[in-house]
């Protein structure tokens, strides 16, 4: 068992005797000190149960024991979706949380989503609370609970706002800069040594070899205290600038900063120096961000640090290669995707031939560039006017990616139509566009001439003559081709899956959408539980009310679009593992204009830039240069 840092427990018959919502329940004392005892080793608890959420925190407040768990999960829904999401806000990983619970079947659930988590019965933590997994380390100060109670209070605050960098401006997230390193060394010896998934340099270092660092005139060493409207963060990062080389040589942060942006902003203001990074981090440096949401303080004077330890310790790069197929309408996914990652293909819908729509994300048209390799078919599904060579040659299956991102909703509405003479089958439109004359199709008609078809009767008419429409395609089908592209695609590959909403806007105008929209939703469920390396975004969860929704079934508010990619970017979390690759500079022609003109004329001929870092750096660089 590797070591514990969240243990989450399980209510009924588990945390307590009995039933809360029948006979009622007795207190288990031994498990209240066990609960406490977990807090002051630094172990954190959480709570997913099946009961009424106000009745079960009313008996944990009468306990006095409410305020020793975080992000509880009380309710009648399943477990194991539940729980991936209290560590999901933990920002932990499954191989660090122990659930506890007396009901092997919550647990088998539990263990099936969240794979590598530790599940157990409740006598397990009576007998082992002196295993090696959960010695934890002294914090009778109960300094990480209130780290957690913080991270738990911005969770909560950020759901009021349309975008997470609207939240991150209104936190009022501040920096301030350390330059007397001496009476923190032991704070910095303990980042060096201790975090993985934001330190970028990973060198480890003897207590001895930090007092050398730091004393090391030849190079620009300061640490950084980070907080913001909640609270204060501690000192949070150590930075080594090479002045010689335009370089960092240490450039590491706790994780309990993850997500501020703090990483990014400082490798923003020194110009984005060279870094060798070392192994697996959490957050991708790029070079053209634009970080405007923190601000510089001078530097304190008070150099105690009464931060907690580490939130969580998970080695994870988002810089991957992503392919993103699906309709147009998720453009806003991508966006928040690409703070994560600048190595993002789109498979999405363009305009084509005679100002048509090209679908290139429903599965007969993904399938049919794979597995259609006679010339005569090719050349006739490229006569029509929405198909080409973007339909033909779909990235889909030239894998020159790590991970694949589907919005499967194309598969929901577009129509199907099979060949009347060689039988195969091409998918295009939605729900009411019909290239037939055996249905009602005026829509259609208006639709073609918005477009500038001149004659849409006669386009129709020819299309009619040689395909006949079969209709949407059905879950059963939907089931069997979604597993021909798992088996398609290689084993090692994983595949997100978007699924569709189960609220709609526009009855009116999609009034069978709905229940489409369940019954290929079962079907996309049924096909992950039966796949491997499948995982599932559900928008059924993140788009809970119509205030969730745009116009239609398909669109949403840009806070959905977020927490899909927040979705998306915690399971590649778990499953992708990739190093970031950068140019190297070494031209020393570049390093001069780069300390020459982006400093000197940049930096400090603008008023509107006054922090000491800039010019400590302009100072020391200057001197460097005229040497």
């Amino acid at each position: 068992m590797e070591k514990i840092k969240l243990v989450i427990w399980d209510l009924d018959e588990t945390f307590w005797e009995g039933t809360l919502s029948e006979e009622g329940v007795v207190a288990k004392e031994k498990n209240i000190d066990i609960l406490k005892t977990l807090t002051s080793r630094g172990i954190i608890n959480s709570i997913c149960s099946k009961n009424d959420f106000e009745q079960a925190k009313e008996k944990l407040i009468d306990l006095d024991v409410w305020e020793y768990f975080v992000f509880p999960s009380i309710s009648w829904q399943a477990k194991g979706q539940q729980v991936k999401q209290i560590i999901e806000n933990c920002q932990l990983r499954a191989e660090n949380v122990l659930f506890l619970d007396d009901n092997h079947l919550n647990r088998e659930e539990v263990k099936y989503y969240n794979k590598n988590i530790w599940t157990k019965s409740p006598d397990f933590i009576l007998k082992n609370m002196t295993h090696q997994a959960l010695e934890g380390k002294d914090d009778r100060g109960h300094s990480r609970l209130k780290q957690y109670k913080l991270l738990e209070e911005k969770s909560e605050e950020q759901e009021k706002y349309s975008s997470n960098v609207a939240f991150l401006r209104d936190s009022n997230i501040q920096v301030t800069y350390i330059e007397d390193l001496s009476p923190i060394k032991e704070r910095i010896h303990e980042l060096i040594s201790r975090t993985n998934q934001l330190n970028f340099t990973k060198k480890r270092l003897s207590p001895q070899q930090v007092e050398m660092v730091i004393n090391d005139q030849t190079n620009l060493s300061f640490a950084l205290k980070v907080k913001d409207k909640f609270g204060d963060y501690g000192i949070v990062g150590f930075v080594q600038y090479d002045l010689d080389h335009h370089k960092l040589t240490h450039f590491v942060f706790s994780c309990r900063i993850l997500n501020l942006g703090v990483e990014q902003f400082v490798y923003q203001k020194l110009k984005y120096p060279d870094i060798d990074i070392k192994g697996d981090v959490a957050i991708s440096l790029t070079e053209d961000s634009d970080i405007d949401w923190i601000s510089e303080q001078l530097q304190s004077t008070d150099t105690k640090d009464s931060s907690s330890p580490e939130l969580k310790e998970q080695d994870t790069d988002y810089s991957t290669k992503l392919l993103f197929t699906g309709s147009c309408e998720l453009g806003s996914v991508l966006y928040y995707l690409q703070a994560y990652s600048k190595h993002i293909q789109k498979n999405v819908v363009e305009v084509g031939k005679d100002n048509l729509p090209e679908f290139p994300d429903h599965l007969i048209t993904i399938l049919n560039s794979k597995f259609i390799k006679d010339e005569h078919h090719l050349n006739l599904l490229e006569e029509l006017p929405f198909l080409s060579q973007h339909n033909l040659e779909n990235k889909v299956f030239r894998e020159n990616y790590n991970a694949l991102i589907y919005s499967v909703v194309a598969n929901y509405g577009q129509n199907v139509y099979r060949h009347k003479k060689y039988g195969f089958r091409i998918a295009w439109g939605e729900y009411d566009h019909l290239l037939t004359f055996k249905t009602e199709n005026q829509k259609m008609i208006e639709y073609l001439e918005s477009r500038g078809i001149e004659n849409p009767n006669t386009f129709i008419e020819e299309f009619d003559n040689h395909y006949d429409h079969e209709g949407l395609l059905s879950p059963k089908e939907f089931k069997e081709m979604l597993h021909k592209l798992r088996d398609t695609l290689s084993a090692n590959l994983p595949i997100i899956f978007i699924n569709g909403a189960e609220i709609n806007p526009d009855p009116e105008g999609e009034p069978a959408a709905l229940q489409r929209h369940k019954e290929m939703n079962n079907a996309l469920d049924e096909f992950i539980n039966q796949a491997s390396n499948c995982y599932l975004v559900d928008v059924r969860k993140l788009a809970s009310s119509q205030s969730d929704m745009g116009t239609t079934i398909r669109h949403f508010n840009r806070r959905v679009y977020k927490k899909m990619s927040d979705q998306i970017i915690s399971i590649l979390g778990d499953q992708i593992r990739f190093k970031v690759d950068r140019d190297l500079k070494t031209d020393m022609a570049i390093k001069y204009q780069f300390y020459k003109k982006i400093l000197k004329n940049k930096f400090l001929t603008n008023p509107a830039v006054n922090n000491k870092l800039t010019k400590t750096i302009y100072r020391s660089t200057l001197k460097k240069l005229l040497k």
